[in-house]
């Protein structure tokens, strides 16, 4: 991103990543499952050869915060472990391991 010392090393400024952020009619779901495509086959298979097996684990947590009385996207969402609703944030997680 930009500096104070008004040095620019990336291809794009901070206010066309705001924008791209704000716009409306992005299809997050699509855009994600692009990414991470990108991620696995440029960066993840050429670590991995033949013989190793690849794992992939993703996990949708809960990030509690019952305590909390006002918080920008706080929900009510459900708890799995102890089978209740609490609030909180999901929070999705994605690992991966090459055993």
């Amino acid at each position: 991103m930009q500096r104070k010392t008004k040095t620019f090393e990336e291809g794009f400024t901070k206010n066309t990543l705001y924008r791209f952020l704000n716009i409306v009619k992005t299809n997050w779901q699509r855009f994600t499952a692009l990414l991470s495509s990108r991620i696995i086959k440029d960066f993840m298979k050429p670590l991995t050869d033949e013989k190793r097996k690849d794992v992939f684990i993703i996990d949708d947590s809960l990030f509690d915060r019952s305590h909390s009385k006002k918080a920008e996207l706080l929900a009510k969402v459900f708890d799995h472990c102890s089978m209740k609703f609490k609030k909180g944030f999901r929070t999705l997680n994605f690992t991966a391991f090459c055993v």
